[in-house]
């Protein structure tokens, strides 16, 4: 890796390389010990995956096309090779940024949110999942062309992701295609209130579209868990009359899955880690988030903007909301690399490309 002028030096340079490699090696120790490390209610997707692939269960269409990625693999019966690859995808879409950006920057910021995304994708990503697949998406994202052929390669990844596999990803796909057209022009004032607006907005369309109260998914989840133990469930912030409530609540949430407050408040050591990682997470964002970004740095932060926003309509817990936010951790690490002072002395030469292949 070059590290040109305003870059890391050659110190840190190894410094930050060694912290990914232990990260990455303390991963694969993960997914090798996944039964004593982590509890078994983070994998009951994976095991409805798994059982849909072997042929014992039947599942809506968006499982059974995932599962039927996992059989044509020939992972079905193979749940070690499959967690294995799984993590070793996610690996290598965040090498992938590495190498895409082939210098080093100032400070460990990036660093630290490479580690936490190593690790969490050993936890999340290390088992049969639908957020595995959300990995191709991501990296549609960092090796597009910037321009609007390159802009119209993400989002009909971005659609065909919804269509085979989750179809909540049509609506971030909406709102990703608005959000990109001020991505640019983001300060980290803007990007917040463009967030709150594109969760108003998608809640609105709930409401419009399907009459039904704008946090409908989210309690008719919930209202099956009563009695379960979920420490992470979302719970409406507020009691107002419909269609006010939801909308409310929906814009509320929002704000909690930036500071996750109520999962720090949950009680004990676990739920103050796990608010302290999303906390964490959104902090090292948001440092990087400002105007005249390049234009495909750009358009990873309308990706992310736009997620978080459905994320806030849809998810039923902040637990769910940070597994299903994994996968997007390689843009998260784009985004704060390229925002640093390495990137600025290759501004000038993507926005020229964008301009030609526009």
């Amino acid at each position: 890796m070059r590290t040109p002028a305003g870059g890391a030096s050659d110190a840190a340079a190894i410094g930050q390389l060694a912290v990914f490699v232990v990260s990455v090696a303390l991963g694969y120790l993960v997914v090798l010990n996944r039964e004593t490390i982590v509890p078994d209610h983070f994998y009951a997707d994976g095991f409805f995956i798994q059982a849909i692939a072997l042929g014992t269960a039947d599942g809506d269409v968006k499982y059974t096309n995932t599962a039927a990625v996992y059989a044509a693999l020939g992972l079905a019966e193979n749940p070690l090779l499959a967690s294995l690859l799984g993590y070793t995808a996610a690996v290598v879409v965040l090498a992938a940024v590495w190498v895409q950006l082939r210098h080093w920057p100032r400070g460990w910021t990036a660093t630290a949110t490479t580690a936490l995304a190593v690790l969490l994708s050993a936890v999340y990503l290390g088992w049969y999942s639908k957020d595995v697949l959300v990995l191709a998406v991501a990296i549609v994202f960092l090796v597009a062309r910037p321009g609007r052929i390159g802009w119209l390669v993400c989002l009909a990844t971005s659609l065909a992701y919804a269509w085979l596999f989750r179809d909540y990803w049509f609506l971030v796909a909406a709102l990703f295609a608005g959000v990109s057209l001020v991505a640019r022009s983001l300060t980290l004032a803007r990007a917040i209130l463009v967030a709150l607006a594109a969760t108003a907005a998608a809640s609105i369309a709930i409401v419009v579209v399907l009459g039904a109260s704008a946090d409908a998914f989210r309690t008719g989840v919930n209202e099956s868990r009563i009695g379960m133990d979920v420490g992470t469930i979302i719970t409406p912030f507020v009691a107002l009359p419909e269609p006010l409530g939801g909308i409310v609540n929906n814009v509320l949430t929002l704000v909690a899955l930036w500071v996750p407050v109520p999962v720090a408040l949950s009680g004990g050591a676990y739920y103050l880690a796990i608010a302290a990682i999303i906390f964490a997470l959104w902090v090292l964002f948001a440092s990087a988030v400002r105007r005249d970004l390049d234009a495909r740095t750009a358009r990873a932060v309308a990706l992310i903007v736009s997620f978080v926003a459905v994320q806030a309509v849809f998810e039923p817990d902040y637990g769910s909301a940070l597994r299903h936010l994994t996968p997007l951790l390689p843009l998260f690490v784009w985004v704060i690399w390229r925002s640093r002072g390495a990137a600025r002395a290759v501004r000038v030469t993507e926005d020229s490309r964008a301009a030609s292949a526009g």
